[in-house]
C-alpha cells in the first residue's frame, strides 16, 4: 500500500495586486503495486485590476482495479464582469467500463504455413534484393556512406495470367483464402522462390575449432552468402568430419536457421550439412484485385510479397 500526494502552487503579484494563480493537487493511492486510484486538480486564477476575475478550475478521479475503469472529469469556468453580469459554465464527464471485455486484438504471429504452388503463376516475376544506406553528402562534393544491413531484403512481384473455380480446380480459393488466412499482410508465412533451388545439399558450414558450438545455416546466392529464413527441421541431415551425426544426442536445431552443439566439433573437423530451406515473408499489401475474365476464370495481375527478418 503506497500514498503520494503532491501539491504545486504558483503565484506572480504585479504591484501588489494578485495577477494569476495556478494550483495542482495530485494524489494517488497504489495498492499491490497496481495503480488504484488518481486523483488530480488544476486551479488556475487570473486576477486584474480589483473586481473582474477569470477562473478556470479542472477535478478529475481515475480508479484502475484489473479490468474495471471508473473516471470522473470536472471542467468548471466563471467569468464575472463590473457587479452584476457574471458567466458560469462547467462540465461534468463520468464514465465507467465494467467488466468490458477488450476487443480481440490478434497477436503478432510467424505462422510456417508454405505459400501454395499454382500452375497458373505468369512468367515475368520481378525480384528485388533491397538494402537500406545512409548517405550524407558534403558540400565539398565527397560522401558519408553508412550500410545499415548487412544482408539484403527481398522483393517479387508476380501475377496469375488464370485462376480456375471451375468442377475440380479451386486455385482462386487456394489463393484468395491464403491471402485471408493471413489477414492481408499481418501474418508471415514461408516462400520457396521458384526461380531458385531451395534444397541445399552437403553444404560446407565451417571447420570446427573447438570452441564453435553454433552454426548459421546459410545458401550461396552468385557467390553472396546469406542466412536462409528458415529451415525445415524435418530435412535436416548434419556430417561432421564426412560422418552422419544425428539429433537431439549430437546437435540440434535452434528455431529458424541455427544449428547448435552441445560439445564443439573437434578441431578441423569439416561442419556439413543438407536441408530445405525457405524465405520468411508476408503479403505486401493488404488488398488483391481479382479480374473474372471469364466464367469461372479469373486472374490477378499483381501479388507482391515481402522478406522480413526471421
Amino acid at each position: 500500500m503506497a500514498n503520494r500526494i503532491a501539491q504545486l502552487t504558483t503565484e506572480v503579484l504585479i504591484a501588489g495586486i494578485p495577477a494569476a494563480r495556478i494550483s495542482t493537487l495530485a494524489a494517488e493511492v497504489l495498492a499491490d503495486d497496481n495503480p488504484a486510484a488518481t486523483l488530480s486538480q488544476l486551479l488556475a486564477e487570473i486576477l486584474a485590476d480589483d473586481d473582474p476575475r477569470i477562473r478556470a478550475s479542472q477535478f478529475s478521479v481515475e480508479i484502475l482495479y484489473e479490468f474495471v475503469h471508473a473516471r470522473v472529469t470536472q471542467v468548471a469556468g466563471e467569468i464575472l464582469v463590473d457587479d452584476n453580469p457574471n458567466a458560469h459554465v462547467s462540465q461534468i464527464v463520468f464514465e465507467i467500463l465494467y467488466d468490458y471485455p477488450l476487443p480481440p486484438f490478434a497477436e503478432f504471429t510467424m505462422s510456417n504455413l508454405i505459400f501454395p504452388t499454382l500452375p497458373g503463376l505468369q512468367w515475368n516475376i520481378v525480384k528485388s534484393p533491397q538494402f537500406h544506406t545512409t548517405i550524407v553528402k558534403h558540400t565539398s562534393g565527397r560522401e558519408t556512406r553508412v550500410s545499415n544491413t548487412a544482408y539484403p531484403l527481398w522483393k517479387w512481384e508476380m501475377s496469375y495470367e488464370l485462376l480456375r473455380e471451375t468442377q475440380g480446380f479451386a486455385e482462386l480459393q487456394v489463393l484468395c483464402g491464403f491471402f485471408l488466412a493471413r489477414t492481408g499482410s499481418f501474418d508471415t508465412f514461408l516462400f520457396a522462390d521458384p526461380a531458385e533451388s531451395n534444397t541445399v545439399s552437403g553444404y560446407d558450414l565451417g571447420v570446427g575449432d573447438g570452441f564453435t558450438t553454433e552454426y548459421p545455416l546459410t545458401k550461396s546466392y552468385g557467390g553472396f552468402i546469406e542466412p536462409v529464413g528458415y529451415v525445415d527441421a524435418t530435412t535436416l541431415q548434419v556430417f561432421v568430419g564426412g560422418v552422419q551425426v544425428y539429433s537431439p544426442a549430437v546437435w540440434s536445431l535452434i528455431t529458424p536457421n541455427t544449428l547448435s552443439f552441445p560439445v564443439p566439433p573437434a578441431t578441423g573437423s569439416l561442419v556439413s550439412a543438407s536441408y530445405t530451406w525457405y524465405y520468411r515473408v508476408r503479403f505486401g499489401e493488404d488488398v488483391q484485385d481479382y479480374n473474372n475474365f471469364m466464367y469461372q476464370l479469373w486472374e490477378l495481375k499483381k501479388l507482391t510479397l515481402e522478406m522480413v527478418k526471421p
